[in-house]
């Protein structure tokens, strides 16, 4: 299996925003009820195209690690050349509802046999066709877990139906795995989220199971993300604002050696403890005017600003892409605080170079996916 090759690197910056994830148990986990499995959940989820789709245990020698928590769904096919699928909207108590001319985005982790034609896609509930769908994004598989999104415009009121699937194309018997499904209202994916993803802890509801919805039981109703936390939302591109030039000091962590002088001589070595850090990204801000300029400044200041309430940190995540745009690397989320950064107006209206300054408390780099085994 022959990773990407990393040709670039991308930052954003995650922004509060409020979000409701329509789709229950998104991360295929035991609902809290003994009669009832991740997977069904009353036949929420549901395979198309001779397949069978079974649940993921991790530590167990299935195939693959679960993305998002313990569990993870895995598709299976016996038979080449069929499309295949794993579905969700077609049951009547978990539906998939969206408005006419309202934006919707679906998103999901996938991992398939590297070389594989893969999907996902959006289609009408009623009668679906996934060959005429309403929105359908294809990629070929790395062998490694991807995050894809897929987004469509409503032409109707209406119930919908998403897919994650193999397409007829491929040769051989196959299958896939999925995990962290998100169906929701905007043009562009957010950050993944659902009611047991942990936030920063800030004294307010940051992630919550809203009970009131669909079926009223945790795993079986929808998921809520409040615009109070900084834990997740809105992806704010670097590169639609600015270029990045230089990032300095994500590389070796810092840390304290800790040592008892003997009486003896020389010392004896007790460990070690890390350090906060600190690190910084140069950037260009490239424009027509000083307006043009002030406008991509602005954008990045709202978006660092340190008199958010309630008072925590930022998250900056990284990402690196091979040259056909192929995740190369892990996602890390950089949990930060912003330190004096872009104190000078520009001078010139068609370039300025500013270095955007952080330290990061704990000294660590946190993956942005929970890869977990039940206890």
């Amino acid at each position: 299996m022959t990773a990407p090759i990393l040709a670039y690197k991308k930052f954003w910056i995650v922004k509060p925003y409020s979000a409701i994830n329509y789709i229950v148990n998104p991360q295929f986990e035991q609902p809290y009820d003994a009669l009832s499995d991740g997977l069904e959940a009353y036949g929420a989820y549901a395979s198309a195209g001779s397949s069978v789709i079974s649940l993921v245990y991790a530590g167990t020698t299935n195939g693959s690690i679960p993305r998002r928590g313990s569990q993870c769904a895995k598709l299976y096919n016996s038979t080449a050349r069929v499309t295949s699928a794993i579905y969700y909207g077609a049951e009547a108590n978990y539906p998939l509802p969206v408005t006419k001319d309202s934006y919707y985005t679906f998103s999901a982790d996938v991992k398939g046999t590297e070389g594989e034609a893969l999907y996902i896609a959006i289609t009408k509930n009623t009668n679906p066709d996934v060959s005429s769908p309403y929105a359908q994004k294809a990629f070929t598989a790395t062998g490694r877990w991807e995050r894809q999104s897929v987004n469509f415009k409503a032409p109707a009121t209406e119930n919908v139906r998403v897919w994650v699937g193999r397409k007829s194309s491929n040769t051989t018997a196959g299958g896939l795995f999925t995990d962290g499904w998100q169906f929701e209202a905007g043009g562009y994916g957010t950050t993944y989220f659902c009611g047991d993803t942990k936030g920063f802890g800030i004294g307010e509801k940051e992630f919550y199971w809203d009970t009131g919805t669909r079926q009223g039981q945790v795993r079986r109703c929808l998921s809520r993300r409040t615009a109070w936390t900084r834990r997740g939302g809105y992806l704010l591109d670097l590169d639609q604002y600015c270029k990045v030039v230089q990032v300095v000091g994500l590389g070796h962590g810092d840390w304290n050696q800790i040592a008892t002088k003997l009486t003896s001589g020389g010392d004896y070595y007790q460990g070690h403890t890390r350090k906060s850090r600190k690190f910084s990204i140069v950037v260009d801000f490239i424009g027509s005017t000083l307006g043009e300029i002030e406008r991509n400044r602005f954008a990045l200041l709202d978006a660092l600003r340190v008199d958010f309430e309630p008072a925590q940190p930022v998250v900056i995540r990284y990402q690196g892409f091979s040259a056909g745009g192929k995740e190369a690397t892990q996602p890390i989320d950089i949990i930060c605080v912003p330190l004096p950064s872009m104190q000078n107006t520009p001078d010139i209206p068609s370039y300025q170079r500013e270095v955007l300054n952080f330290m990061i408390p704990s000294g660590l780099l946190e993956g942005a996916y929970e890869e977990g085994a039940a206890l």
